[in-house]
């Protein structure tokens, strides 16, 4: 091979290299920019993880989009929780389906935060014009659920009701609302429970294959809780990511 003709085999496999890298890094742009959002509110903020304070704070890095977890006192009322008890509010030893909303908020936080209701929360999605996902950490009881809706009802187009509890997501399809059902194990998508709109698995669970089976059956993707150095790396069938990180 004449060293002219070395010259431009070598000219042109470093162009190859060249737009092979751009179009990686444009994949790797369009993979992390789907829609987050913000588990718990998201951290970084200083504040209690499901408090006003963290929903506002996201709201004011321009972030509307919305994840939160939901118990119920003991008197039915829902309030913002992800644990059962209220340690992250300096009172481990309660558990919150044994006392009312007024003892719960007793409980101070060492940020001085205390446990926000879901009628604040649906206040500041209105407000804000946020939307969210919903997590029940329990299947609420009809009173519960009276409740509850007294509360969503208004917001019901912003939200997504999300569990690991297949009862708890028909009882909220059988009421129209969108669903998602969160699990940490793999799950055939005949198997997902009656009206399910969103397979929501751990991120270590998902794969490209297993996306593009649910949305052959009208099921959309979203995945937790990839931190934002992995939000490229997740399957680009995926269609949405939650996330402790924000954008």
């Amino acid at each position: 091979m004449s060293a002219l003709r070395r010259v431009a085999v070598l000219l042109g496999a470093a162009v190859l290299l060249a737009l092979a890298g751009t179009a990686g890094a444009g994949a790797a742009e369009a993979a992390a920019s789907r829609p987050v959002w913000a588990h718990r509110g998201g951290t970084g903020s200083g504040h209690v993880e499901n408090t006003r304070p963290t929903f506002r704070a996201a709201a004011g890095q321009g972030q509307l989009r919305w994840e939160t977890d939901v118990r119920f006192t003991r008197t039915d009322y829902p309030v913002l929780l992800h644990d059962a008890d209220l340690g992250k509010f300096g009172c481990p030893e309660l558990a919150i389906r044994s006392v009312s909303v007024t003892r719960a908020r007793e409980c101070v936080a060492d940020d001085g935060q205390t446990l926000s209701t879901l009628s604040q929360f649906t206040h500041d999605l209105t407000a804000y014009g946020a939307r969210a996902w919903v997590e029940l950490k329990t299947v609420p009881t009809a009173d519960q659920w009276s409740r509850l809706e007294r509360r969503l009802q208004p917001v019901q187009a912003e939200v997504v009701v999300e569990s690991f509890l297949p009862s708890a997501l028909e009882a909220a399809s059988g009421r129209g609302y969108t669903t998602a059902l969160l699990t940490t194990t793999p799950v055939a998508r005949g198997d997902l429970p009656h009206g399910t709109d969103w397979y929501a698995p751990k991120v270590t669970q998902v794969t490209g294959t297993k996306a593009r089976a649910m949305h052959a059956v009208g099921v959309q993707v979203a995945v937790w809780t990839p931190s934002r150095d992995e939000w490229s790396t997740v399957p680009g069938a995926v269609d949405e990511l939650i996330s402790n990180d924000l954008p």
